[in-house]
């Protein structure tokens, strides 16, 4: 699928590459790295509305009465945050596979895949991902900052080797 060399790869791998597919490999690295940049976001998103909805709910159904007019809006952010949540964590797999495999082989990818099912082990392991891309990228002699960059500029990078 991928190939491109990693520190978790055993130095008797075949290492031998045309420019072109290397240089696809590298996209296709930027471009998981980017879906899996977006799948931490939503992660962090949907939890944190679902945790404060949560939260409220329970400050104002103990201390309060809930008032009527605000329960329809309350309802309706607090399912859409948490209807959101097995989508994006479908995303997240699938994406964090997909890097994954790139950058290793199946079986780390598995092992990655599961992990990122797990609540709060999903944050930790996306965001090593994120950054174990980007120090890949950088390898490469890719300019990346501190939030990534987009595919799009680094395959622009790539044509311009």
């Amino acid at each position: 699928m991928c190939e491109v060399d990693s520190p978790f790869r055993s130095p008797n791998a075949s290492s031998v590459h045309h420019f072109v597919d290397e240089r696809q490999a590298i996209y296709r690295i930027a471009r998981y790295r980017q879906w899996v940049g977006w799948a931490f976001a939503g992660t962090v998103t949907s939890q944190f509305v679902a945790l404060i909805c949560g939260a409220l709910w329970n400050y104002i159904y103990n201390v309060w009465e809930f008032p009527g007019w605000l329960f329809p809006s309350y309802v309706f952010v607090y399912l859409i945050s948490v209807l959101s949540i097995p989508p994006i964590i479908l995303f997240s797999v699938v994406s964090g596979f997909a890097l994954t495999r790139c950058l290793t082989n199946s079986v780390v990818a598995t092992v990655t895949a599961i992990l990122i099912c797990i609540p709060v082990i999903s944050l930790v392991t996306l965001l090593l991902l994120y950054e174990f891309s980007n120090q890949m990228l950088r390898k490469e002699g890719l300019e990346i900052g501190q939030l990534g960059s987009s595919a799009r500029n680094i395959f622009k990078q790539l044509q311009r080797r």
